[in-house]
């Protein structure tokens, strides 16, 4: 299993952990706003999504909000279940 990195926005404090990819830094998946390595707890649940675009594979706590665009591409994540 290749390790993860914690990520939290600038501006919406929108959370959320991703496998690190070489060429790309993320953006938040919210408001697309910048990010910044963080170290915050491991939530209890997660919710993991996989973008359609890209294939990359991003997990946010289960209380989040829904996120809105991938964090490596500009893909928007579809809302069903």
């Amino acid at each position: 299993m290749s390790e993860t990195k914690k990520f939290e926005c600038n501006s919406c404090s929108f959370k959320f952990r991703v496998e690190p990819r070489k060429l790309r830094s993320p953006w938040c998946p919210n408001c697309r706003s910048t990010v910044h390595e963080a170290d915050y707890p491991d939530p209890e649940k997660e919710i993991s999504y996989q973008c359609g675009g890209c294939g990359a594979v991003f997990h946010t706590p289960e209380n989040q909000m829904y996120p809105y665009k991938c964090p490596f591409c500009n893909f928007t994540i579809p809302k069903t279940p």
